[in-house]
């Protein structure tokens, strides 16, 4: 159920996102994925490596400010959180993530930040989200993020 909520939040917030080459390199990137990991994946049963490049690819950079961080690595962070979540720790990006939520000025990233830490059902970046909801002042951010907490809460019981 967490996984089908986050790929609606993903499509919905995929579709906020303006630039249309950024949406398409996106999916091509994804569909390289697929194709990669179907090439591979009975390779990386026995070479662990191989996730772990990916997953340090997929977080953010430890040094990454909340204006560094691009649509794509958010978007990067869900597709992985939601397809293989069991295999990534995306516990390093939690805490940029809600910086990326609570002080990006671009409405679009802070809902992306939100899926994100959605797909991602790290407890403590899911407390996060429930902190900051009190002090937020956009209602389209407030709505999204009550329904990825109500969402987890559903799917945590």
């Amino acid at each position: 159920m967490k996984n089908n909520i986050t790929f609606i939040l993903s499509l919905l917030l995929f579709a906020v996102i303006s630039t249309q080459a950024s949406a398409q390199d996106f999916l091509a990137d994804a569909r390289n994925e697929v194709h990669l990991f179907n090439q591979t994946s009975l390779e990386t049963e026995q070479v662990p490596e191989w996730w772990y490049k990916v997953e340090k690819e997929a977080n953010l950079p430890p040094e990454a400010t909340p204006l560094d961080v691009e649509a794509a690595d958010l978007q990067e962070i869900i597709y992985y959180a939601t397809l293989y979540g069991e295999r990534f720790d995306f516990r390093a990006s939690v805490v940029q993530l809600l910086d990326v939520y609570q002080y990006h000025n671009d409405e679009r990233y802070r809902m992306l930040a939100v899926s994100a830490l959605h797909a991602i059902g790290d407890p403590f970046g899911i407390e996060g989200l429930r902190k900051a909801l009190r002090y937020e002042s956009s209602p389209r951010i407030r709505t999204v993020t009550k329904a990825a907490l109500t969402s987890f809460d559903s799917s945590s019981q």
